[in-house]
């Protein structure tokens, strides 16, 4: 459906509300790019080359080790690929310093090397989430200018207020909202002390063995009986959990809570693009770069003096998030303008060795703003979404019974294609 993890939805959700503007057709690809180990994918990207004008393809940490096989494959499909490839806000898992240069490892060096070569055989540059991304791509050996920081997409889904005020005094009975990693460190003492103040608290989980858990009693192994990981848990026999499959719903529901926290950064975003405070307790590198890029206000979970839900929002600060927001809204716009609507005299930088780039740049034109809210027409008639439809079309429904908005247009499948995952999904 999403994936493991149901914050998959927010960035790809966004960047196809981003692409898919007035006179454009964005159809998603339903993964089959990617399919292992037969021809079909080769035949959809025949099609993809045939009969579309740009393929886009969002991502998160990409860079890691169990994504490796995906990136893989995902790298090979955009070797065959004859239009120009654009991806947006990929980023690395984990990276040390070994001999001073980083490294997440020879094997995915080595895989993300391959990828990032492939998508500049097709495109200006590649957007990534934060610094830590781009010095790790500098220590591969691609130069700075062909790097574009653009953070996280999801922030861009133009839902929220454009600034968002400190929450009021926290008191017992807020309507709060709670997001956990359940392997993180000190998850069964945040759980348990907020659990225990806090009668309207919420816990929104958002990986995929929850959700199988809620729907069909699928049993989850966990070590910390404090952690919302089994029925009998006080917040499911309370009613107090909601899992949601749509962007649209998940910030609504997000809209009318007081305060949020947790180590999710998707649901702190998520919070955020809502015009809800939120406090993310950073637990990795990973998150810690996109909270940094996008001065999202955090802690560090190991190290936080207290975990109570009054205390954090008691110190919370959006001064840095406010200032830089359009900023950072108009560096993503920026880099998609780039990267969708180069001149006609400099549509594609080709790179000619491993190392070796033409450092002319593609002028950056306003089309996708624009063409929200004038009759601009884009200089391209259709994109390819690298995205699963199915999941698309399931965040369209709403939760169990719900009737809830479109969050963005009806998607179709490729004709004649069916909509399947990947047994390796995003």
């Amino acid at each position: 459906m999403f994936g493991a993890n149901v914050g998959n939805l927010l960035f790809t959700n966004s960047v196809f509300r981003a692409v898919n503007v007035r006179g454009a057709s964005t159809v998603s690809d339903s993964l089959l790019t990617e399919l292992p180990g037969n021809g079909e994918a080769d035949a959809h990207i025949e099609r993809i080359n045939g009969e579309f004008d740009r393929y886009v393809i969002p991502l998160a940490n990409a860079f890691r080790p169990e994504f490796e096989g995906s990136l893989r494959r995902l790298t090979r499909a955009v070797e065959r690929m004859t239009i120009p490839t654009v991806v947006a806000g990929v980023g690395v898992q984990n990276i040390e310093r070994v001999d001073g240069r980083f490294t997440a490892g020879e094997s995915v060096d080595q895989a993300a090397r391959a990828f990032v070569r492939a998508v500049l055989e097709k495109s200006a540059s590649i957007g990534v989430r934060g610094r830590r991304t781009a010095n790790y791509l500098e220590a591969l050996g691609f130069p700075t200018d062909v790097v574009d920081i653009i953070g996280c997409p999801s922030l861009n889904m133009e839902l929220a207020p454009e600034q968002i005020a400190s929450p009021a005094d926290v008191t017992p009975e807020s309507p709060l909202a709670i997001n956990i990693t359940p392997s993180a460190s000190r998850m069964g003492e945040i759980v348990e002390t907020n659990v225990a103040r806090y009668r309207d608290l919420v816990y929104i989980p958002q990986e995929a063995h929850e959700l199988a858990l809620m729907m069909w009693g699928e049993p989850i192994a966990y070590r910390d009986a404090r952690l919302p990981l089994y029925p009998s848990h006080p917040l499911y026999r309370e009613g107090q959990v909601r899992f949601f499959v749509d962007p649209e719903p998940w910030t609504a529901f997000l809209r009318e809570r007081q305060f949020a926290f947790g180590t999710r950064i998707h649901g702190t975003i998520a919070a955020l693009a809502a015009g809800t405070p939120a406090m993310l307790l950073s637990h990795d590198a990973r998150t810690l770069e996109l909270a940094e890029y996008h001065c999202i206000p955090f802690q560090l979970v190991g190290e936080a003096a207290s975990v109570d839900a009054a205390d954090l929002a008691a110190t919370v600060d959006f001064t840095g998030f406010n200032a830089f927001r359009a900023e950072a809204s108009s560096r993503f716009a920026s880099f998609l303008a780039g990267m969708m609507c180069p001149t006609s005299s400099n549509r594609v930088r080709r790179m000619t060795s491993t190392t070796s780039f033409s450092r002319a740049r593609p002028t950056r034109l306003p089309c996708f703003r624009s063409a929200r809210r004038t009759s601009t027409r884009p200089p391209f008639s259709s994109i390819a979404f690298a995205g699963c439809d199915k999941a698309l079309r399931l965040t369209r429904r709403g939760g169990a019974g719900g009737t809830s908005r479109p969050s963005s247009p009806r998607l179709r499948p490729l004709p004649n294609l069916a909509s399947r995952t990947n047994s390796d999904p995003r």
